[in-house]
């Protein structure tokens, strides 16, 4: 099993369309194979050719990759849900995560549960000119069951900020001018992809 440092940051790109084996920023490398001099002027461009030359030649060699991940809250999780609109979320957690690959069948799985410690929702709806960072409450969760896009969610986020209250006041306004602390709370739950918010 994985564990996480202090500085470890797992991104899950969420809206990704693109399929396992497209995933070009894996590459393998031979740690026994001697590196040439980048300093050299003409080992460099032979180096940039031969690099060229590969990426044109390059067969996509099948693979499997699996992961299981003893998750601390030493590790920040970042599940970007919707770049365009900015929706994501930040936070650390404690769980299990099992990873698993295969770019022969294009199968990308994730399983597990990460119960969240602390945390930052992103919440933006840009159509209402609504962009709001969202406390988590500690204690909610993030399940896996297969497909990554499909995560269950049962979270609590709160918004706090200082409003009047006057607009609610039936004709006794004056008594509440002035901002007083106010939290606006949700509830996320369902799938990530369309939670439901209450």
């Amino acid at each position: 099993k994985a564990r996480p440092t202090g500085d470890s940051r797992f991104y899950f790109p969420l809206n990704s369309t693109s399929q396992a084996s497209s995933a070009s920023f894996v590459k393998f490398i031979d740690a026994d194979k001697v590196r040439p001099d980048s300093t050299d002027y003409l080992q460099s461009k032979l180096m940039a050719y031969e690099r060229k030359r590969k990426h044109i030649d390059e067969e996509v060699t099948p693979f499997r990759l699996g992961l299981d991940i003893d998750l601390t809250p030493d590790a920040e999780l970042i599940l970007i849900i919707d770049p365009t609109m900015g929706g994501d979320m930040q936070g650390r957690g404690e769980g299990n995560l099992s990873i698993n690959m295969d770019t022969a069948t294009d199968a990308f799985t994730m399983h597990g549960a990460v119960n969240i410690v602390e945390g930052v929702y992103n919440f933006a709806m840009h159509n209402l000119f609504a962009d709001k960072k969202f406390q988590i409450v500690p204690g909610g969760t993030i399940t896996w069951t297969g497909d990554p896009t499909g995560a269950l969610l049962s979270l609590e986020a709160v918004y706090k900020l200082k409003a009047s209250l006057a607009p609610l006041a039936a004709g006794n306004s004056e008594m509440l001018r002035g901002n007083v602390p106010v939290e606006c709370k949700i509830r996320l739950t369902d799938e990530l992809m369309q939670p439901t918010i209450a």
